[in-house]
């Protein structure tokens, strides 16, 4: 076995060889590296051992064994150390609780897919599927979010979610909800119509 000692902490590692990588994925426990046993410890740090000196090697993430509220931003990174180095790769990630929201407007028109989706802040947190399926990764249990296709009035609409914490996630650890969006600027349109 191995021991790593860094400028945040101690790692613990099956074994090192000669070159390898310190990885750093905040919030990761459990997440691992594609092709290596090592894992992400509960503060954030794996050791990727044995890495091929002078020749290009991508160190990517597995979220198998993270916990389903992890994403990573960037899951791969290519480095090619020179022998008897340590390389340091940070990567970035975000948790939040994974929802599936099938939208469903006033007209029972489908919501076209790419369609971004932000939050109350302005976050964006997900993008809209086929058949109307808005895949998001929230922070709080009640928010309204926002859904825009366009730069129309029309093609905007506003959705409000509320959770609590006995609503239950799917098997894929998604939480399904069907909800209502309001087309932004309806009411008006509707107003217009009737002239």
């Amino acid at each position: 076995g191995g021991i790593v000692v860094h400028s945040d902490g101690v790692i613990m590692a099956p074994s090192l060889g000669t070159t390898f990588a310190i990885v750093e994925l905040p919030k990761g426990e459990g997440a691992g590296v594609m092709g290596s046993s090592a894992r992400i410890n509960s503060r954030g740090f794996g050791v990727v051992p044995h890495l091929a000196a002078y020749y290009i090697n991508d160190v990517q993430i597995t979220l198998e064994g993270a916990s389903t509220e992890l994403e990573v931003d960037n899951a791969s990174q290519k480095v090619a150390p020179v022998e008897g180095s340590i390389v340091r790769l940070k990567f970035t990630g975000t948790t939040g609780r994974p929802l599936l929201i099938v939208l469903q407007t006033q007209s029972g028109r489908r919501v076209p897919i790419g369609a971004s989706v932000s939050d109350a802040q302005g976050n964006e947190v997900g993008t809209v599927g086929q058949g109307s399926r808005a895949m998001v990764r929230v922070q709080t249990l009640k928010d309204r979010l926002k859904v825009v296709w366009g730069d129309k009035p029309e093609e905007t609409c506003l959705v409000n979610f509320s959770l609590d914490e006995t609503t239950k996630a799917n098997a894929n650890g998604f939480t399904l909800l069907k909800l209502r969006c309001e087309v932004a600027g309806a009411e008006g349109l509707a107003a217009q119509n009737s002239k």
